[in-house]
Formats: C-alpha cells, sequence, structure tokens
C-alpha cells in the first residue's frame, strides 16, 4: 500500500473518495483548519456545526441553547472536474420563526 502525504489544500470530499475507492493507497491530510480548532475561542463558538451535538438516527443538530437543526434542503455541487457532491442544508425552526 502506498501512504500519500498531502498538504490541505488537497482536502475535499472528492480526493476522499477517491482514496476510499482505492486499495493501493493511504491518503493524510492535515485539515485546513487544524491550528484554529485548536483554539479556545473555535471550541466555544456556537454557531459552528462541529461544536453541536448531532443524533444520526434523527438526522438533526442540537445547538448550545437546546434548540433542533433539521435537514431543510439539499444542495448539489459539481466540482471541477466533474465530482458530484450533494450537501444537506440545516435550519431550526424556532430561530427561523424570529427573523
Amino acid at each position: 500500500m502506498q501512504r500519500v502525504v498531502v498538504d490541505s489544500g488537497y482536502e475535499s470530499e472528492e480526493n476522499y473518495s477517491y482514496v476510499d475507492d482505492s486499495e493501493q493507497l493511504s491518503l493524510f491530510v492535515k485539515p485546513a483548519d487544524h491550528e484554529q480548532k485548536k483554539k479556545r475561542k473555535y471550541k466555544r463558538d456556537i454557531v459552528r456545526r462541529e461544536n453541536m451535538t448531532y443524533d444520526a438516527e434523527k438526522d438533526e443538530y442540537t445547538c448550545a441553547q437546546g434548540k433542533k437543526l433539521q435537514a431543510a434542503a439539499g444542495k448539489k455541487r459539481r466540482s471541477e472536474t466533474g465530482y458530484a457532491q450533494e450537501v444537506a442544508v440545516y435550519e431550526c425552526a424556532d430561530c427561523n420563526a424570529a427573523r
């Protein structure tokens, strides 16, 4: 097995997918926001998805204020190389009503 180490510029779902489909490669990528994630300010930022609790069974996030964010829509993207990606957009019904 060939082990490939790359910088954060190669971090993408497309590259991870390519390597996952290959039995010949193992990829090591330092995430672009690795240094930021180690900082206290980042860890305490309640609007970041990474800092919310995710319930896979219900496919919803719970924010620091106890409100539920549910998948409201899906967006399709296509990269310059033709890689298709679908991204879920989550919204909080309680928070959106206040706007």
